[in-house]
C-alpha cells in the first residue's frame, strides 16, 4: 500500500514541517479575515443593491403616472397606505420603501452565510490539525488504534505506517461525522497538555478558551442551517466572527508549540488572539 500523499510522514520542528505548518495557518486565516471584511461592507452593499432595485421598480411604474393605484408593501406611512394618483416624488418614495423593507432579510441571509462559513473553516481547522498530528506522532495516536478492527490481510501486507493509516482513516471519520465541534476541541487541547503541560499551561494563561461559547457557535450553526426558515440579522454577529478568528489563531499557535514542537512565533498569530 502506498503513503497517501497528505498522511505521509513529518519530523516535528523540521523545516518542511515548520514550511506546511505556516501554509495551512496562513490559508485558513486569510479565509477568516475574509469572511470578517465581507461582514463589514455587506450591509452597506445590500442597501445600495436594493437603492438600485428601487431604480428598477421606478422606471417600470413610470408609465403609470397619473393612474390610480394602491402600493403594497408593509409599514406604509399613512399617505402611501390608501389609493392614489401617482406621481413621480410618491413613486419614487413608494420604490425606496419597498427596497429598504428588504434589507434586514439580505442582512440575515449574509449573517447566516458568513458565520457557517467561518465555523465551517474552524471546524476543518480542527479535523486538519488530528490529521497533522497523526503525520507527526503516529505512535501517540497507538493506544486510540487498541480496539480498532483491521482485516487479516491488511495485518498481514502492509507494514507498521500503512497499517496506521488505515485505522486513522476510520479515526478521522468517526472524528468528523459522530462528534461535536466542542468536544473536538477540548480533545485536540487535551492532548496539547498531555504533550507539554508547562507551554500548554502558559498558552492557556494568555487566551482563556471559552469552550461554552464554543458550544454555543455550534448549535447557531445548527440552527442557521436546519431550523432557522427566514434569516434576520443577527446582532453579535461580528463578536461571532471575531471570536472565530482569535480562536482558530490561538488553536494553532497552541498546537504548533505543544504538538509540533515548532516556532510559530514568526507566523503571526499572536496579535490575532491577543485582541481585545
Amino acid at each position: 500500500m502506498s503513503t497517501p500523499s497528505d498522511l505521509s510522514l513529518l519530523q516535528p520542528g523540521s523545516p518542511e514541517c515548520l514550511q506546511e505548518y505556516s501554509d495551512v495557518v496562513m490559508i485558513a486565516l486569510s479565509k477568516l479575515r475574509a469572511i470578517s471584511d465581507y461582514h463589514s461592507i455587506a450591509p452597506g452593499v445590500s442597501r445600495e443593491m436594493h437603492k438600485q432595485e428601487a431604480g428598477r421598480h421606478f422606471d417600470a411604474v413610470r408609465g403609470a403616472f397619473g393612474m390610480r393605484v394602491k402600493p403594497f408593501g408593509r409599514n406604509l406611512p399613512d399617505h402611501l397606505n390608501r389609493e392614489l394618483v401617482l406621481t413621480e416624488e410618491l413613486a419614487s418614495e413608494w420604490a425606496q420603501i419597498r427596497a429598504e423593507e428588504r434589507v434586514p432579510l439580505a442582512i440575515g441571509i449574509h449573517d447566516s452565510a458568513v458565520i457557517v462559513f467561518a465555523h465551517s473553516v474552524f471546524e476543518g481547522v480542527v479535523h486538519d490539525l488530528f490529521t497533522f498530528d497523526f503525520r507527526c506522532n503516529p505512535e501517540s495516536w497507538e493506544s486510540r488504534f487498541a480496539k480498532r478492527e483491521v482485516e487479516f490481510q491488511q495485518a498481514t501486507q502492509m507494514d507498521i505506517h500503512a497499517l496506521r493509516i488505515a485505522v486513522w482513516q476510520k479515526e478521522r471519520n468517526e472524528i468528523e461525522r459522530q462528534r461535536s465541534l466542542q468536544d473536538n476541541v477540548n480533545h485536540l487541547l487535551n492532548r496539547c497538555e498531555v504533550r507539554n503541560a508547562e507551554k500548554y499551561a502558559a498558552l492557556r494563561e494568555v487566551y482563556k478558551l471559552n469552550i461554552d461559547i464554543v458550544r454555543k457557535l455550534d448549535k447557531l450553526r445548527q440552527d442557521l442551517v436546519h431550523k432557522t426558515p427566514v434569516p434576520s440579522p443577527i446582532s453579535d454577529a461580528k463578536a461571532h466572527l471575531a471570536y472565530i478568528l482569535r480562536t482558530t489563531a490561538m488553536v494553532f499557535h497552541c498546537c504548533g508549540i505543544c504538538l509540533f514542537d515548532l516556532p510559530v512565533a514568526g507566523i503571526g498569530m499572536e496579535s490575532i488572539f491577543l485582541e481585545a
